[in-house]
């Protein structure tokens, strides 16, 4: 007994860890900020950057919307420098009124794996005293499986304090440097576009003026003076280069410290931007090598960006001035070069590059028809061996299955298809691949019948002819009911109409006895008068006695009101009633 639980214990084990072992891993990722927390006053400024954890698979994707307070932070930019990214299908934006951080970029293949994948920095500039807390809504990571498959399971917050900042005082009467910000152009090692530069500083306590200047030297002496001071200065129209913005306060121990704030403006094009194609022996190869060639006078080429079919590429110039296209199918691309400099303008340029076809390959050996029970293989040849055989099959309006199979040395191939088809009729095509990734055109398709098996042949048989044979009872029972019913009312109507005669045949007797009666009334009422008048016409009544309908379809009456003894009756009058009366006798 105790050998049976051991037993039963054991397979139960069994059962459980390959439930485990067979059981899908989920792998999970997360989008947190870096830094999570922090202590500011009211006027600093920080930046916090959005990264990624996807450790446990590959992502190739990331969107989201990002909330921060409005009242106590001001976004002053966004930069995408070092990002995991390199094609950015929703450029980052910010909005301050809403308090709202928008990104979605894509990762080309492998995608990105790790703990701390940065995707933008964010800078902020604080406002109002308070905890300012930042969130992600809207957001997801998907994973580098073809599927999309969003693999986000946690998001994280950020919460910062805010405090008062004290307020900027002068030393004997003279004011410190002024903190300068640029919420335009905040980080002086960066290019910008942008030709109107904006910059801010907080006004000390006791500062009575302000002078500025904008030049090109780093050291230079302002000497615009404003008074009363002011905060704020916008530059309109500043022309391409590196600046400097110097600010000094004056108070009453006279002029501070100066501040030098540079700042670098790039509004121009890349000056030239060219792509070639390196020579091929091999127009078979996928791989094709393009020199690229770019220049840009003022920040420099930071990179290329390439789009050929469907794929884009992030490119940076290792001084080779050659990229490496990835395994393009057969037939002519348009390649679409982006030379982008470091401000962000770019100039385009493209060129047409075509990659010959393989030999497809022949479906030699393979039956027009097969039982779906059967497993189905075809055979093949082609000219490469050792290279793979791309098989594409389906039925009209399904999606098509892929399964591939290895040539062999003489370049035969055989492919055994997966699992039991479903009845119907399947087209099969073949696209040779080869190691480097080179392919053909689709072969010439072939197409092959699945039927059911004889079992389920005769069982739709069995079917048809059990339908039809149930329709024909259906019907004789229909049939049946119908006469049945028709019988029915037959009977009925038998029944009714001898009912009807016999009460109609009464009717006519009590109609004729009436008659009878009064034929005979008026009979003996003729006679009597004859008798009177002439007596040679008498027994009228012995002689005619009955009345025959026949001869008074509607009946004879005689007025009631007329006196008898004014008509004075003929030899035609009595004639005719006893014409009347052998009638009737006759008709009895």
């Amino acid at each position: 007994m105790r050998i049976f639980r051991l037993k039963n214990f054991l397979v139960l084990s069994a059962v459980i860890l390959a439930l485990f072992v067979c059981s899908e891993k989920v792998f999970a990722a997360a989008l947190n900020f870096t830094p999570d927390s922090g202590n500011f006053k009211v006027g600093d400024s920080f930046s916090v950057s959005v990264v990624v954890e996807s450790a446990e698979s590959a992502m190739n994707a990331a969107d989201g919307v990002i909330y921060f307070p409005a009242d106590k932070l001001q976004v002053a930019s966004v930069s995408k420098s070092g990002s995991i990214f390199n094609l950015w299908v929703l450029e980052p934006a910010f909005s301050n009124s809403q308090g709202t951080v928008s990104f979605e970029g894509v990762i080309l293949n492998p995608g990105f794996t790790g703990r701390r994948g940065k995707i933008i920095t964010i800078s902020f500039k604080t406002r109002k005293e308070g905890t300012a807390e930042l969130s992600f809504n809207s957001s997801s990571v998907l994973a580098n499986d073809g599927q999309g498959t969003n693999i986000l399971q946690s998001v994280g917050t950020a919460a910062f304090q805010i405090g008062v900042a004290a307020p900027r005082t002068t030393t004997d009467g003279v004011p410190p440097a002024p903190v300068v910000a640029s919420p335009t152009h905040p980080d002086s090692e960066k290019w910008y576009s942008n030709s109107s530069p904006v910059f801010e500083w907080e006004t000390s306590s006791g500062a009575t003026a302000v002078r500025l200047l904008n030049d090109r030297l780093p050291t230079s002496v302002p000497s615009v003076v404003y008074s009363p001071p002011i905060s704020t200065k916008t530059l309109p129209g500043i022309s391409d280069g590196i600046w400097y913005f110097h600010a000094q306060e004056r108070g009453a121990g006279g002029w501070g410290g100066i501040t030098h704030f540079r700042y670098q403006v790039d509004t121009a094009k890349p000056e030239f931007f060219e792509m070639k194609e390196i020579t091929r022996d091999d127009k078979t190869e996928p791989r094709i090598i393009l020199e690229l060639q770019a220049r840009d006078r003022a920040s420099g080429i930071d990179y290329i960006e390439i789009h050929v079919a469907g794929k884009t590429i992030r490119w940076k110039d290792d001084g080779s001035h050659r990229v490496t296209l990835p395994p393009l199918p057969p037939g002519k691309h348009i390649v679409l070069g982006k030379a982008v400099d470091g401000a962000g303008n770019f100039l385009a340029d493209s060129i047409e590059v075509e990659v010959t076809p393989l030999e497809p390959p022949v479906f030699t050996d393979y039956p027009q028809t097969i039982s779906s029970d059967r497993t189905l293989i075809i055979g093949g040849q082609s000219k490469y061996p050792g290279a793979q055989v791309r098989v594409s099959y389906g039925r009209s309006g399904e999606r098509e299955r892929t399964q591939n199979v290895r040539t062999a040395s003489d370049g035969s191939f055989k492919l055994v298809v997966e699992g039991r088809l479903p009845e119907g009729v399947y087209t099969f095509r073949g696209v040779m691949v080869d190691s480097r990734g080179a392919e053909s055109l689709p072969s010439d398709p072939i197409s092959i019948a699945v039927e059911p098996t004889v079992f389920v042949k005769f069982m739709r048989i069995a079917k048809d002819y059990l339908a039809m044979l149930v329709l024909i009872v259906g019907l004789l029972v229909l049939l049946l009911l119908l006469i049945m019913y028709l019988i029915k009312k037959a009977v009925e109507f038998r029944r009714a109409l001898g009912k009807e005669t016999e009460e109609a045949e009464e009717a006519v007797r009590n109609a004729f006895s009436a008659l009878q009666e009064e034929v005979e009334n008026q009979i003996a009422m003729l006679e009597t008068i004859t008798s009177q008048i002439n007596p040679g016409l008498t027994n009228v009544r012995n002689n005619n006695t009955n009345m025959g309908n026949r001869h008074f379809p509607h009946g004879l009456k005689f007025p009631s009101s007329k006196k008898w003894v004014d008509i004075v009756p003929t030899r035609k009058h009595y004639l005719f009633l006893k014409t009347l009366v052998r009638s009737t006798r006759a008709d009895r």
